[in-house]
Formats: C-alpha cells, structure tokens, sequence
C-alpha cells in the first residue's frame, strides 16, 4: 500500500494546493509493480490584483505500472 499526502502554495506559486494519493501494489516480479487507488489534487490561483482566480479540484481513480530497470 501507499499513501502520500502534501500542502503547499503559501501565496507563492499558488494560494494554496494539497493533494491525497492512496494506492494498494501488486508485485507482478521483481521488475513490475501495479497500482491501483485514489487520488484528490485541489489547487487555487489568485491574481495580484484580485481579478483573476482559477479553483480546481480534480479526485479520481488512478491506475498506474512501475518497471525497474
């Protein structure tokens, strides 16, 4: 299983942004991995002047492969 979690922005790339991954693995071998899970990204982005801002929150299901090499 993993689980990854941060927050950042701080007024400096964006006002705020903080994202949540949870993912349970299968090891196929040594060399393949599988992941299948969840995962929740929010960011919010204000102008300098306050006129422009742009909300977004995108969560979904994520599948995903890892090969090592």
């Amino acid at each position: 299983m993993t689980a990854v979690g941060d927050v950042g922005g701080f007024g400096v790339g964006a006002h705020a942004d903080w994202q949540v991954l949870g993912t349970v693995d299968y090891s196929l071998n040594p060399s393949w991995n599988l992941h299948l899970g969840y995962r929740s990204l929010n960011f919010n982005i204000t102008g300098s002047q306050g006129r422009f801002g742009f909300n977004v929150h995108l969560r979904g299901p994520i599948i995903a492969g890892t090969f090592r090499f």
